[in-house]
């Protein structure tokens, strides 16, 4: 996992780009407002030697979500970002970087049968699932649900749950996932392969984020 090892900032002011609260958790949970600036070292118990640490400060600016502004740029001539780029190549643990709502689609199918397959969402932007439900009102309905190319929405295309999911009454749920991220313009599409019971409605929520 990668570290920023070379403590020489002697101040560290780091504007927030975008339109969320950035929360760094690995640096006693320091949030940056939207378009907002703050200087880190100015907030308690953060030091120069946890800045230079933080995995998740590095990743936000790795990724542009935070950018550095030097005060005074004399104090160095090296470039912040890139010094803190460089050694951020191998971050694989990124929780809470980011602190973002999840947003949800929801869909009803109306006497569902056994062998749906209903192009329901043309996602606008690369996004990450976070979760799967589905419910039905009576009975149950064995559905999946896949990825597809814009231009082949009814050519099968991936799988994005590791097995199919039973609707019941009860409701079923799933946040594991064989993909997880889909890009932009690519179609979800339902698809059933078993019914039973009768069941007249079938619901399927799901959660999820944009990538920034």
């Amino acid at each position: 996992m990668g570290n920023i090892t070379n403590t020489y900032l002697d101040e560290f002011i780091v504007l927030n780009t975008t339109n969320r609260t950035i929360t760094l958790g690995d640096l006693v949970h320091v949030s940056v407002p939207p378009k907002q600036k703050i200087d880190l070292l100015k907030v308690p118990r953060v030091t120069k030697d946890k800045i230079n640490q933080s995995v998740h400060l590095s990743q936000a600016i790795k990724s542009g979500l935070l950018k550095i502004v030097k005060k005074n740029p004399k104090k160095t001539k090296r470039i912040e970002k890139e010094q803190i780029i460089a050694n951020a190549g191998d971050i694989t643990d990124v929780e809470n970087v980011v602190e973002t709502d999840a947003r949800s689609k929801s869909l009803i199918v109306t006497s569902p049968t056994a062998s749906e397959e209903l192009p329901f969402w043309l996602t606008e932007n690369d996004i990450d699932l976070l979760e799967i439900v589905g419910l039905t009102d009576t009975g149950t309905l064995t559905f999946a649900l896949e990825s597809r190319n814009v231009s082949s929405a009814y050519t099968a295309g991936t799988s994005l749950l590791n097995s199919d999911l039973i609707a019941s009454s009860s409701s079923v749920s799933s946040t594991s996932f064989s993909v997880s991220r889909i890009s932009e313009d690519y179609w979800i599409v339902l698809t059933s392969s078993a019914r039973s019971g009768s069941p007249t409605k079938l619901t399927i929520s799901i959660k999820y984020q944009d990538v920034l």
